[in-house]
């Protein structure tokens, strides 16, 4: 039977909140948030429950992104498959998380992320870490987490919840098939799209990892997990390379896949 003992409470703001599947094939919601008083990106784990380390959809509903949830944190020790990098880096073991009473101050998505922003995945997770260009090494003492800035050019939707996107990040780098965790969010982000004018869904996103399992058990495959719209004016040179850029692209295909354990 695991022990847990609360150690601390905190607040964060919510960034990301997508479907998962555990280790024994329970399917659970993931949680990932700013901590308010240390500004980090981290994910709040649960530490029982059938889901384990995700939480029961029953015990998250109405935590939308935008959210300001509390959470109690554990001494906690977890299990051995659970315990390893880069996961650990951001894991923040929970016993309880609640809605919180929100800012007076309203701030959004794209402002709260914009100072953990890079114009790469090499800020976080440089060449020697990685074994392709769209997953990170078993036990790579690094962040489980990219905040990146650029551009989704093309998005390719299952039927169900998940998918596959195109990005072109700042650096002029692209990210191709990456695996879309998040689809309700970018579906209600292109729709608000105008039919003329900002032609791509320019922005930042936040890029996760799976956990190592059976069938990849030396890689990390990279997951798309949340986003948020620009909201600044665009410079000139911006709108300029817009007009230039097809339009986001996107289809739905017919395949069946399963959610991630991440």
């Amino acid at each position: 039977m695991l022990q847990s003992m609360a150690i601390a409470a905190g607040r964060a703001f919510l960034v990301a909140k997508t479907p998962a599947k555990s280790l024994t094939g329970a399917r659970g919601i993931c949680l990932a948030a700013i901590d308010e008083q240390t500004g980090i990106l981290v994910r709040l784990v649960a530490v029982c429950g059938e889901a384990m380390p995700f939480w029961r959809s029953c015990d998250v509903r109405g935590m939308d992104v935008g959210t300001h949830v509390l959470y109690v944190r554990c001494a906690w020790t977890p299990p051995a498959w659970l315990d390893r990098y880069p996961h650990k880096t951001d894991d923040v073991a929970c016993s309880l998380v609640s809605i919180a009473e929100a800012n007076p101050d309203r701030v959004s998505l794209f402002d709260v992320l914009t100072p953990l922003t890079q114009p790469s995945l090499c800020a976080t997770w440089p060449a020697p870490l990685r074994l392709t260009h769209k997953a990170v090494r078993v036990d790579s003492k690094a962040a489980s987490f990219a905040v990146v800035s650029g551009m989704l050019t093309r998005l390719s939707l299952l039927e169900h919840r998940s998918g596959h996107a195109e990005l072109q990040l700042q650096d002029g780098s692209s990210l191709h098939g990456i695996r879309v965790m998040c689809t309700g969010q970018l579906r209600e982000l292109i729709s608000e799209l105008p039919p003329s004018g900002e032609p791509l869904l320019r922005g930042i996103f936040i890029i996760g990892l799976t956990r190592a399992n059976k069938d990849c058990p030396n890689s990390c495959g990279m997951l798309l997990v949340g986003c948020a719209k620009q909201t600044p004016k665009a410079s000139r040179e911006s709108r300029r390379e817009s007009k230039l850029a097809p339009r986001v692209c996107v289809e739905t295909v017919k395949e069946e896949e399963d959610t991630c354990m991440h």
